[in-house]
């Protein structure tokens, strides 16, 4: 039997079409405010969740790094991307596991950081049994004094960074908040 060429190619475009939407992850998003618990969750399905401490409103998303940015009634803001370990340039792979990944991702971003705005970097603390890092980020830029605040964990194969670089707190009060969301 010999198809048709309009089914052929009807045929072909819906291959394409199939090939093209496997490689995309559909998500889900939605915050929502308890204010019994006092507390903000933002969801991402099938990522996961972070839940924040207080009432905290969105306001923007940075497509390309898939953070979405919060501000608190301080006017305090932070970012939150929630991103599968293997779709990183570093490990498309998917070799780097756990901490291991923690640590390339660590290296990849603070490397290129320096490299782009001359930024310094430090851990503040780690720990590869409960597999979080905080880190920080800081230096001149542009007459522009950067201090950037972050915690990294990966709770199912699912990179979750936080990072908070607001004037608003000092910087024990980013790092204690950090800490906090790591429970």
């Amino acid at each position: 039997m010999r198809l048709k060429p309009i089914t052929y190619l009807l045929l072909i475009f819906c291959i394409y079409i199939i090939g093209c939407a496997s490689h995309r992850v559909n998500t889900l998003e939605s915050t929502k405010y308890d204010q019994q618990k006092n507390q903000t969750e933002y969801l991402v399905f099938p990522f996961g969740s972070v839940i924040l401490p207080g009432k905290w409103e969105k306001t923007r998303y940075n497509s390309v790094s898939l953070q979405q940015f919060f501000t608190n009634q301080d006017s305090v803001e932070l970012s939150i991307a929630l991103n599968d370990y293997t779709k990183f340039e570093f490990n498309q792979d998917g070799s780097k596991k756990g901490f291991d990944f923690l640590n390339a991702y660590y290296e990849w971003e603070t490397n290129y950081r320096k490299s782009l705005n001359g930024l310094n970097s430090r851990i503040i603390e780690s720990d590869k049994q409960k597999n979080y890092m905080v880190f920080q980020l800081f230096g001149q830029y542009k007459e522009n004094n950067i201090n950037v605040f972050y915690l990294i964990k990966m709770p199912k194969n699912i990179l979750n960074t936080i990072s908070i670089s607001s004037t608003k707190w000092d910087d024990d009060k980013k790092i204690s908040f950090l800490r906090g969301l790591n429970r």
